[in-house]
């Protein structure tokens, strides 16, 4: 046993950037801790433009790894704010697979399946904020 409190810990700034399969990107501010193997990530996109299409991603500063247990992918709550389709738009959420260095932004409405957000749910002025915790190597 030793008497070490942490065996890593580690805070810092990063460029997320918000980016559309098609096209478009919109860059945000984030900032991150790293506990041991744990890492909470605070990411803010203000005033996100329209001009992104496809599939949204957002990129991390470290790749998800649950020290090979297999898959472990995450699901963490964001929030969004001047969606063109807000009306009826429900469980806000991204989804951060094993392996993975993206958070997939995904939006449910009308009580129907979720999706993938897409860059033509983006209203002139929409934000996005999310806090993210998960595991790394």
């Amino acid at each position: 046993m030793s008497n070490e409190l942490l065996d890593r810990y580690e805070e810092g700034t990063y460029s997320p950037v918000l980016t559309g399969a098609s096209s478009g990107t919109d860059a945000g501010t984030g900032s991150y801790v790293i506990v041991g193997k744990l890492i909470t990530v605070s990411v803010t996109f203000n005033a996100i433009g329209t001009g992104l299409s496809g599939n949204l991603s957002v990129n991390l500063p470290v790749v998800a790894n649950p020290q090979g247990s297999g898959t472990l992918d995450m699901y963490v709550p964001v929030q969004w704010f001047g969606l063109n389709w807000t009306s009826g738009a429900l469980a806000q959420y991204g989804y951060i697979a094993d392996g993975g260095a993206t958070l997939l932004p995904y939006c449910s409405k009308d009580n129907v399946a979720s999706v993938q957000l897409t860059g033509d749910a983006l209203g002139s002025s929409t934000y996005m904020r999310f806090i993210a915790t998960y595991e790394i190597a």
